[in-house]
């Protein structure tokens, strides 16, 4: 999101009246300020400020409103590639995403049959790129994925392809953890 939230705003204001509307309320606040009688001052300025409040919060609610959605809609990122180092060490390389955060633990999964998605390994981000991709480090494989793991340590397309990578961790995690305690 390279605009500002200035910008965002006025889209909304502008895209929520149109420029006809803005240009007809700004005027008829102002006219009714000025040319109305002295008896009727108070009024005006209920209406006045009536429609001004509308005119600042209907846009905003409305920016809060798609702002959220692409928050909420934000997709998991895709799995782009990978990389063993000689320790033997595997790092993922996940796209784009909001929903990641430096130092944060990750959740990898597998699509199996049907879609049905095996948990198969945990990580943590390691470096979010200049340039928005995501490093993922395995911290964990689970038992009987060894194969599935060299499968995507040597970037294999069809196992890449099936790889889901989110942002959560399971119970299973802190079970493991407490085995290898």
């Amino acid at each position: 999101m390279n605009k500002g939230l200035i910008e965002l705003y006025f889209e909304k204001f502008l895209k929520f009246f149109g420029v006809p509307a803005t240009i007809l309320s700004i005027a008829l606040g102002i006219l009714l300020w000025i040319i109305l009688p002295d008896e009727t001052v108070r009024a005006s300025i209920v209406i006045s400020i009536s429609v001004l409040l509308i005119a600042l919060i209907f846009p905003l609610v409305m920016l809060t409103f798609d702002l959220f959605n692409q928050i909420k809609f934000n997709r998991r990122p895709n799995v782009l590639t990978t990389f063993k180092y000689q320790n033997g060490d595997l790092t993922i390389l996940l796209s784009k995403s909001d929903l990641f955060w430096h130092d944060s633990l990750v959740s990898i999964y597998i699509k199996g049959e049907e879609n049905f998605e095996q948990l198969i390994a945990f990580g943590s981000v390691i470096n979010i790129q200049e340039d928005g991709n995501i490093q993922i480090g395995i911290i964990a494989t689970l038992d009987g994925n060894e194969d599935t793991m060299t499968k995507i340590g040597s970037k294999n397309i069809d196992t890449l392809k099936r790889l889901v990578v989110k942002p959560n961790v399971s119970k299973a995690f802190i079970q493991l953890n407490n085995r290898v305690q």
